[in-house]
């Protein structure tokens, strides 16, 4: 074989490779951009049955007091999920001024394991928990976890994103509460 031959099948290699690259990309974006236009514009359910838990109130019924909301749905099966609320917490602080809400609903089987996580990092914030993973079947969320979080203006999603972990979503999120 000449070196000719192997270059052109070194680069019909490389052309399919970047071709099933490529296309894979183009499936998953359409993927994404689908799901999240499936959810744009849904009603959310809050679950008025389920109970807020914060170190500093022990349990209540959640308070929803603002026009608009983050809505996010952490998995506390998940270890890297619940790692998350360090984050919110940051997120959370940086918000106090903002008129908006931040429901953060958590599924665990047991309320001793959040109680935990959340006295750890002093987690100071509502947590709703949710023993029967409600929230996340009533709402049909996805199971990435990319889509479960929402900018909510009173029950209608606006956007889905993460802001603890896209700034540009952050930004969308800051903007329009603001009235930018």
């Amino acid at each position: 074989m000449t070196a000719y031959s192997k270059c052109s099948i070194n680069g019909a290699l490389a052309l399919i490779v970047a071709a099933c690259i490529f296309w894979g990309c183009k499936e998953r974006e359409k993927t994404v951009r689908s799901t999240i236009e499936d959810k744009i514009g849904q009603q959310i359910n809050f679950v008025d049955t389920l109970k807020a838990y914060s170190l500093s109130g022990g349990w209540k019924t959640p308070v929803i007091t603002q026009r608009y909301k983050i809505v996010t749905f952490i998995d506390g099966t998940c270890s890297s999920c619940v790692e998350d609320l360090k984050e919110w917490k940051n997120l959370i602080a940086e918000l106090k001024s903002q008129k908006v809400d931040v429901l953060i609903y958590i599924h665990v089987f047991t309320p001793d394991l959040i109680i935990s996580v959340l006295k750890d990092i002093d987690f100071r914030s509502d947590v709703i928990v949710d023993y029967r993973n409600t929230f996340f079947y009533e709402n049909e969320l996805d199971d990435d976890k990319a889509f479960q979080t929402f900018l909510v203006d009173d029950d209608e999603i606006l956007y889905v994103g993460n802001p603890i972990k896209k700034l540009a979503i952050k930004k969308l999120f800051l903007k329009t509460i603001n009235g930018d």
